[in-house]
């Protein structure tokens, strides 16, 4: 016989975080290498579904018979709110089939609110833009705000991180050949770091000195 367990490496709040991805990995308690070498696992990812008033477990990933000893769920692979069980079969020739499961919650990012800029047009590096967040609701609190701009290179600045839902700021040109928009964004925390993303829309021009 042998010991067959089921722990999370990653991500391992008492609610998931559906933002991030998530790591699960199965270790056998043996002192024999061989079995270790040997050993194959069968996951299977389940969500809870409400059928006809009663809560049943669908399955919604399985994986083949594998050697990897880990599952690695993608960052927006579950879905906030919901409750999953993961499984895993852990097979060791002339053994027992070990089995072990996890039950984990999802958690549900900041809801409800919106995010401004004043004035919604302005001029590069003159312009004094007002961004300001207001109406967002989580239980697991304080809140926190994440202001960042991406350019038409896919470079990724952040401007401010922090708990205060307004950012004055000056801002670079936006993109020439998107009417001057710049792909503005800001990520809404809570404490979790769970996040809820709100695209500002904001044209800044260029400032032609006469």
């Amino acid at each position: 016989t042998y010991l067959f367990a089921n722990r999370c490496k990653r991500n391992c709040d008492a609610t998931v975080n559906p933002s991030e991805g998530l790591l699960l990995e199965t270790e056998i308690d043996t002192a024999e290498s061989a079995a270790m070498a040997e050993a194959r696992y069968q996951w299977y990812v389940y969500e809870r579904d409400e059928q006809e008033g009663k809560s049943v477990w669908k399955e919604v990933i399985a994986t083949d018979d594998t050697k990897i000893n880990q599952l690695h769920l993608l960052e927006n692979t579950l879905h906030p709110g919901n409750t999953y069980k993961v499984s895993v079969v852990g097979m060791v020739p002339g053994r027992t089939n070990g089995y072990s499961e996890l039950v984990f919650s999802v958690n549900i990012p900041p809801s409800g609110g919106s995010c401004s800029v004043d004035p919604t047009r302005g001029y590069s590096d003159e312009t004094i833009f007002s961004f300001k967040c207001e109406g967002w609701t989580d239980k697991d609190l304080p809140l926190s705000y994440e202001f960042q701009y991406q350019n038409s290179y896919g470079v990724v600045s952040l401007l401010y991180d922090g708990i205060a839902p307004v950012f004055f700021t000056k801002l670079p040109l936006g993109d020439v050949e998107n009417n001057f928009t710049l792909d503005f964004q800001v990520k809404i925390f809570d404490s979790h770091k769970t996040y809820s993303t709100s695209n500002v829309d904001v044209k800044v021009c260029e400032n032609i000195k006469v």
